[in-house]
């Protein structure tokens, strides 16, 4: 498990996990990922920011991974019922997989909000210093959000 919280997935294997796993479609479409109110774009626009680039992509794109989580979770769920309302034992094996496709996804979204959490204080400190934040130590860091290679 250690090894799955702090990686993150390709753009293949995150497309893979997403089309076994797809979010639901709820009611109110609370699954999705929230566009920007059309009234803040046109504030934005106003002051000449492009809301699809900068901070809100880069906060969107967290948000659009940890909401991935909503598909396997959502399978755990329904063989759960299917188990409770047939009364059927639940087969572990079942569960351990989509287990194992929520903690991937969750290493991806944790990833995703760490590199940004460091490109945050690296930009305050120095803005030259950016490339840095890409750089995830995984479980060599020891529980530090950049790890050894700042040392």
């Amino acid at each position: 498990m250690q090894e799955h919280i702090r990686a993150s997935c390709d753009k293949e294997v995150r497309a893979r996990l997403r089309a076994e796993c797809p979010r639901p479609d709820l009611e109110g479409k609370v699954t999705d990922t929230p566009d920007i109110d059309p009234t803040m774009v046109t504030f934005m626009k106003k002051w000449a920011k492009d809301p699809k680039k900068g901070l809100d992509r880069a906060w969107r794109s967290c948000q659009d991974k940890l909401l991935d989580l909503a598909g396997p979770l959502t399978k755990i769920l329904e063989v759960a019922f299917i188990s409770k309302e047939s009364n059927t034992p639940i087969d572990p094996d079942i569960l351990v997989g989509w287990a194992q496709r929520s903690i991937c996804l969750l290493g991806n979204a944790n990833v995703t909000i760490s590199t940004e959490r460091r490109r945050s204080i690296l930009m305050r400190i120095d803005p030259q210093l950016n490339e840095l934040a890409s750089s995830e130590a995984g479980q060599a860091a020891q529980g530090l959000l950049s790890g050894c290679s700042f040392h």
